[in-house]
């Protein structure tokens, strides 16, 4: 299949604009490295075949292999991305070849792995896009929590970052592990929303993103949440004046929930919850409310 002379060799390959042979380096682990031809840092090099540009080693994949099938993409068994030792190739999935390089500690340029990045390097995301510009992600690493946090865009004010038509949280997920099952969200498993990190990104259902939210102490509570009708002041006075409400527990009391609500021009199901302690939760229950004044009666 190649032609090889000691620790060079060279291919023809079909439909080659230039016309002249591929000249490539036989290295001591067998991997065929490209030579005389411009690459990337990691190896790799593009070349024009039949009026279309692609990468070398898909072109030499298909040279003798055919063309390659939608979807898939040339998984390199030696874990050199610049390899064109066609022994060293084997067809996969996107995700296979995610979880080939996560397993081997390799990452996209310099780096051997996503704990090992510089703080003060810069990471493009998927530069040969479309898309161009809107698909590409600067990242600073945060020395301390090894976030990979976005540089060049500009906050949702949730605190998130948009990429092209998505979030790039969520791109980055799907970049590095894979699609995202219907109904299932992107956590970040280091609470800090403008991270990006692969290695900080797990998905799940909004329930366990919920929880997430009220463990690391993110969930917006009281007067803080947008949709919020009291302050915290008014709700404790409510659940002070609880004895005197009418409720399950205090059937004979004067004062109807119903009154309360007008005072404070809401409906009597906002008052109930309150009562019931169905909403601020992050509050002293009435119960509790009572022992303290209880206590303050006797001090």
């Amino acid at each position: 299949m190649f032609e090889t002379t000691n620790n060079y060799g060279e291919i023809w390959l079909k439909g080659n604009s230039n016309k002249k042979p591929l000249k490539y380096e036989i290295l001591p682990n067998g991997c065929y490295k490209v030579v005389g031809r411009k690459l990337r840092k990691d190896g790799r090099g593009r070349i024009c075949i039949n009026g279309k540009e692609t990468y070398i080693h898909r072109a030499v994949y298909e040279h003798y292999y055919g063309e390659i099938p939608k979807g898939f993409v040339i998984r390199h068994l030696c874990n050199f991305g610049g390899c064109i030792n066609i022994e060293h190739m084997e067809l996969g999935t996107q995700k296979d070849n995610v979880q080939d390089m996560i397993k081997s500690g390799r990452t996209r340029g310099k780096v051997n792995s996503f704990e090992k990045i510089q703080p003060d390097f810069s990471f493009k995301v998927n530069n040969d896009s479309p898309f161009h510009k809107h698909m590409t992600i600067d990242v600073k690493i945060n020395e301390v929590t090894r976030c990979w946090e976005v540089v060049n865009r500009v906050p949702t004010p949730d605190g998130y970052f948009r990429v092209a038509d998505g979030f790039a949280h969520r791109f980055m997920y799907k970049k590095f592990h894979g699609d995202i099952p219907k109904g299932y969200v992107v956590r970040h498993k280091c609470h800090n929303r403008a991270c990006v990190a692969p290695h900080h990104l797990v998905i799940g259902t909004p329930k366990d993103n919920v929880e997430d939210k009220v463990k690391s102490g993110r969930q917006l509570k009281g007067s803080t949440h947008g949709m919020s009708k009291l302050t915290e002041l008014q709700a404790i006075f409510i659940r002070i004046i609880s004895p005197l409400i009418n409720t399950k527990e205090n059937q004979k009391a004067g004062l109807k929930q119903e009154e309360v609500a007008e005072w404070f021009g809401l409906r009597q199901a906002y008052i109930s919850a309150l009562l019931y302690n169905k909403s601020w939760k992050h509050l002293p229950n009435h119960k509790e409310i009572r022992e303290i004044v209880r206590e303050i009666d006797v001090s």
